[in-house]
């Protein structure tokens, strides 16, 4: 069910929910259901649009590739994808080990970034920097999704792991919460209950 929702979203994201169902055959509740696990799993991270890369203007992008040695590698890795310049990092064989995709405003700002901070970095070595000149192809395709994605979820009420392929789940406003039992469902209940009510009221409302 899971991957059948994936691909009707990767097709356009902007479906709704009573469309995807249509699409796939499944219970428009169904939908919504399976969509808010996801998210709550982490197995989607978010929507966004995807911009024609085109309209950036003077905007420089260009792949950098870096060679990490040291104890100071994972540490490295963290900085390096805080900067708000690079949109993709890729830990990669070789001695070239990290593959940087940057976008910067313009030529003198990438060779700021390269120069003053990737090049000061410890145990930091530049290796080589290609600039791209026309972008032939961006796509994001939907990966190789197994039958029955893995959903690592956690309790909402003990923090414990979830590990029913169908978990307790209780649906607060727009929201749901998922529970590993029906005892950690009932204490939720019982903890948030004037809360829960005062949700389904202004819902009425």
């Amino acid at each position: 069910m899971d991957v059948k929702i994936l691909k009707a979203l990767y097709k356009d994201g902007r479906k709704s929910m009573r469309e995807i169902a249509k699409e796939t055959g499944l219970s428009t509740p169904t939908v919504s259901y399976r969509i808010a696990r996801m998210l709550k799993s982490g197995t989607i991270r978010g929507f966004i649009p995807l911009l024609n890369p085109e309209i950036g203007g003077n905007e420089v992008s260009a792949f950098v590739a870096l060679r990490l040695s040291g104890s100071g590698t994972k540490e490295a890795m963290r900085e390096i994808s805080s900067m708000k310049e690079v949109v993709g990092a890729y830990f990669t064989t070789g001695k070239e080990n990290l593959v940087l995709r940057i976008r910067c405003e313009d030529s003198n700002h990438m060779e700021s970034l390269i120069s003053e901070k990737l090049e000061k970095m410890e145990g930091v070595d530049v290796v080589y920097t290609q600039v791209i000149m026309k972008i032939v192809k961006d796509e994001i395709s939907l990966p190789k999704v197994p039958v029955g994605i893995p959903i690592r979820m956690k309790c909402d009420y003990c923090k414990g792991d979830i590990t029913s392929e169908k978990p307790y789940n209780l649906k607060v406003g727009p929201s749901y919460h998922y529970f590993c039992c029906k005892t950690c469902r009932r204490e939720f209940i019982n903890k948030f209950g004037t809360r829960i009510e005062m949700l389904k009221n202004e819902k009425m409302h």
